[in-house]
């Protein structure tokens, strides 16, 4: 609440003669504020439980959101900010005074609203006890996880980028499918020439998609294929679907679905979860590190 409270523009902007851009002193900014302008708006109170409270309203937060957006866009473009991103009611701190002409404040009323605010945060907290400080302690001072497990972890990180997640979280099954089939391969004495043969053809169109060797190659191969396990190749499908209409289309779903972070979670899980699966083919020095069990936690806070 001290943010939200704190959303007001600097009475005299305040400029830093040590940060300069073309040597003209800058001024560090960090709000952005929108005037909407009618000669009256609806204010009357609703209940919260009936309506979507960030579509709801005049204006409704979503349309404050979506001209926020259109200008961190083209900032993002123009400015080549990779770090600009886009926001939603729901991952910001925003507040919506109703103010007078000469912007002081409305009278008071019990069935009017005179401001509408919301407080975001997102808590990463991470817990190191005895058991996995000893976990810790076992590893080479060199370990490296392997490049799956990274690109699990980056791709949860990631969230809320929906595009993003779906797309690293495919690729790391795609890179454990191709280690596990070529150290089946390998162990299975298949003739060097041969398998180069079969991976490394004049056109990617021919050479093993990401389906065949979690299919016919594991099968082959291993004598399993993920398929056996229904959920996990069910989730391999959807998340491979997500990926391609993220990439070629620029909006992840799945059919006609939306992907949602809710749903990008999921798949995540369901990624880690055929990760683990598929690790079982590969010799223990190659695997990713056991995670540690989950823990309860409890975190009291007063609220008065």
């Amino acid at each position: 609440m001290k943010v939200v409270d704190a959303l007001v523009p600097r009475q005299a902007p305040v400029s830093d003669p040590l940060v300069t851009i073309e040597g003209v002193p800058t001024i560090e900014s960090n709000l952005l504020q929108i005037d909407f302008l009618r000669p009256e708006f609806d204010r009357a109170k609703w209940d919260d439980s009936t309506v979507d409270a960030d579509a709801y309203g005049d204006p409704p937060p979503t349309v404050a959101f979506r001209l926020v957006n259109g200008l961190l866009r083209k900032i993002r473009s123009i400015n080549r900010s990779s770090f600009v991103r886009e926001l939603a009611p729901k991952d910001a701190f925003w507040r919506l005074n109703y103010v007078n002409d000469d912007e002081s404040e409305l009278a008071e009323s019990p069935n009017l609203f005179r401001k509408r605010f919301s407080a975001y945060f997102r808590e990463h907290l991470a817990a190191i006890e005895t058991t996995m400080w000893n976990t810790v302690a076992t590893l080479p001072a060199e370990y490296q996880p392997p490049l799956w497990d990274k690109l699990l972890l980056d791709a949860e990180a990631a969230l809320p980028d929906i595009g993003a997640t779906v797309v690293l979280a495919a690729t790391a099954l795609e890179t454990i499918a191709k280690a596990v089939v070529d150290y089946l391969a390998r162990s299975n004495a298949v003739p060097p020439e041969l398998w180069t043969w079969i991976n490394e053809r004049d056109h990617f169109m021919k050479e093993p998609s990401v389906e065949e060797r979690l299919d016919s190659l594991l099968t082959i191969l291993g004598g399993q294929s993920l398929k056996t396990q229904p959920h996990l190749w069910e989730a391999f499908k959807n998340l491979k679907k997500a990926r391609n209409s993220c990439v070629h289309e620029g909006k992840p779903a799945i059919g006609d679905k939306l992907v949602t972070e809710e749903i990008a979670s999921q798949l995540i899980d369901k990624a880690i979860e055929g990760v683990r699966w598929l690790e079982r083919f590969l010799p223990p020095e190659r695997r990713s590190v056991p995670p540690a069990a989950p823990l309860r936690w409890n975190i009291q806070r007063p609220v008065a």
